[in-house]
């Protein structure tokens, strides 16, 4: 979908402005996607691992106190519209990867794995 973003916004659009936004929105969905995958697995871990509490938390902190009053001020407070919009919702689960990947790089994997 990243490499591939300008040949699909021409199939489907034909307006010059309508292209732009359309190849400027694939590329956001990407990096979301591609974050979303990534968080996903490491939820998965970290619910296997048994700290439901603190994978919630961190849920809830990346998408509700980040990712949505990011997407709102984006889209609607600076203006960027559709773009910005999705940018927030872009933030919430990279912000999650990272908090579970520093999460899950503190853990004591021999104490664990016993």
């Amino acid at each position: 979908m990243f490499t591939c973003s300008r040949c699909v916004d021409f199939a489907f659009v034909s307006l010059l402005r309508g292209s732009l936004i359309c190849f400027i929105l694939s590329q956001i969905v990407a990096m979301l996607i591609f974050f979303d995958g990534i968080q996903t697995i490491m939820s998965g871990i970290v619910l296997a691992l048994g700290f439901q509490r603190r994978g919630a938390v961190i849920n809830a902190v990346a998408f509700y106190v980040f990712g949505v009053p990011l997407g709102l001020y984006l889209g609607f407070g600076r203006g960027l519209g559709a773009e910005g919009l999705y940018l927030g919702i872009a933030a919430g689960p990279a912000i999650q990867a990272v908090c579970y990947g520093i999460m899950l790089c503190r853990i004591n994997w021999e104490q664990e794995s016993k």
